[in-house]
């Protein structure tokens, strides 16, 4: 069966590994959602530009998604939300909605409309649709400074435990845990003053005691996930 896969922020760290893992080391079509044009070519290999931080464009996307289909024959659509952005470092009463509003849009919003144009795209053509959005620690846990990545994190993952409970039709869900990985969203939490953001420390000797993953090995794991022929549907956590 041929599936097309959809991953969010393929422009670096995890989720440029997992678009060099299935389109270039495993032959997968994929569709990737970036805000400018990435440095990566391959004929298995699509682009929709669009900044995540605005509202999503829903007729665009179905535009680009009914050209791949009028090119290739799918039976499954497999979804990975895994673009995000830690937001403004700060204690709560120095952040303003403006800002918070633009890390929802990019952690949340945009996942979440991407997910219901898909549902009704692969309803319309009786597709199967599994879906996986990269979860973080920071969904469950409050860290000071963090208030925008902390709460967009757990909204997130709260929506898709709903999701999950209700077990929507042809639909799977997963929230995917990489734990703590060596990309730039970490060389920026290293770089923020102890004042911002109390817990920097911690990072920094992450980094000195070798304890950050590898992008290219959390893309694989859930690379290799995403290639089983099902996707459980009674597996929520996908942990590296």
């Amino acid at each position: 069966m041929s599936k097309l896969y959809i991953i969010t922020g393929t422009s670096k760290g995890i989720g440029l590994e997992l678009l060099k893992f299935l389109c270039g080391n495993c032959n997968r079509e994929v569709l990737s959602v970036n805000r400018s044009k990435i440095n990566f070519e391959s004929p298995y290999s699509y682009e929709f530009i669009h900044d995540l931080s605005i509202p999503w464009d829903s007729k665009s996307f179905i535009s680009v998604l009914e050209e791949i289909f009028s090119r290739s024959r799918f039976t499954e659509i497999r979804f990975v939300h895994n673009a995000g952005t830690l937001g403004k470092i700060d204690p709560t009463l120095k952040l303003g909605v403006q800002s918070l509003r633009e890390t929802f849009e990019i952690n949340f919003f945009s996942g979440i409309s991407i997910y219901y144009d898909l549902l009704k795209f692969t309803n319309r053509l009786d597709l199967k649709l599994g879906s996986v959005f990269v979860s973080s620690g920071a969904a469950s846990k409050a860290y000071e400074g963090w208030a925008e990545y902390c709460s967009s994190k757990a909204a997130l993952d709260m929506w898709v435990r709903v999701a999950f409970e209700e077990q929507h039709d042809n639909s799977t869900f997963a929230l995917f845990l990489p734990g703590v990985v060596d990309t730039s969203m970490q060389e920026i939490i290293r770089a923020t003053s102890k004042k911002s953001f109390p817990k920097v420390g911690f990072f920094q000797h992450l980094l000195s005691e070798k304890k950050l993953a590898s992008p290219y090995v959390v893309a694989k794991r859930l690379g290799e996930y995403l290639l089983l022929d099902k996707l459980e549907r009674n597996l929520l956590y996908l942990k590296y």
